[in-house]
Formats: C-alpha cells, sequence, structure tokens
C-alpha cells in the first residue's frame, strides 16, 4: 500500500471509456501509483505492462500478476476455439500463396517471351 508522502494525493480520474480509475499523483500531477483492476490494490506503475494505445497513462488496467493469471486462464478456456481460429487462418494463408504464386509465375512467363 502506498504511504502518503507530502505533496502526494489520491484521485479518481475519469477514463476515455467513461470508467474511473484511482491514482496517486505527485506534485508536478503525474501518475506514480495506480489501482489494479484485478486484485483492486495500489500499485506502482512498474507493475504495470504498457500498452501505447492507452492515452490515459501508457499501461494496461490489470497489474502483470493479473494480467498473466488472466492469460493464462483465457487460454485455457478457449483452447478448441483457438485451435479453431489457428487452422482457419493457416488455410487461409495457404490460399493466399497459392493465388501469390500463380499470379508470380505469370508476370514472370510474360517477362520470359520478350527477354
Amino acid at each position: 500500500m502506498f504511504e502518503m508522502r507530502e505533496g502526494y494525493r489520491v484521485v479518481a480520474i475519469k477514463r476515455a471509456n467513461g470508467r474511473f480509475t484511482k491514482c496517486v499523483l505527485d506534485k508536478h500531477d503525474k501518475i506514480v501509483e495506480k489501482k489494479c483492476t484485478g486484485c483492486l490494490e495500489i500499485k506502482g506503475l512498474e507493475r504495470f505492462n504498457k500498452n501505447s494505445a492507452n492515452k490515459f497513462d501508457g499501461r494496461i488496467q490489470k497489474c502483470k500478476k493479473c494480467d498473466a493469471e488472466y492469460s493464462i486462464k483465457y487460454h485455457v478456456e478457449n483452447k478448441e476455439r483457438n485451435r479453431k481460429y489457428d487452422a482457419k487462418k493457416r488455410e487461409q494463408l495457404a490460399e493466399h500463396r497459392r493465388k501469390y504464386d500463380e499470379e508470380k509465375r505469370k508476370r514472370l512467363a510474360k517477362w520470359d517471351r520478350y527477354g
């Protein structure tokens, strides 16, 4: 837990999605700690993975530990779905390669005629 020091304050900041995040700001209004949405603990920013799409503070909303637990749980629960998705993508990629190779052969054959 964060020890309150002089010049630091706890605030709830509204994010772009309309939800609020509890953060600890320093005297320069820079975020130094925030609340994890998984374990609900206030932790330092170094305990959150980076996310450049998050314009709020550049970090994800779950701490690294909670994010890892969620990721493992998701992959275990969706194993069959992921297998089907991977098989479909492999098939699509193979079809794309076949088309590309055929078009390339036609382009090269055109140049060979005039060579």
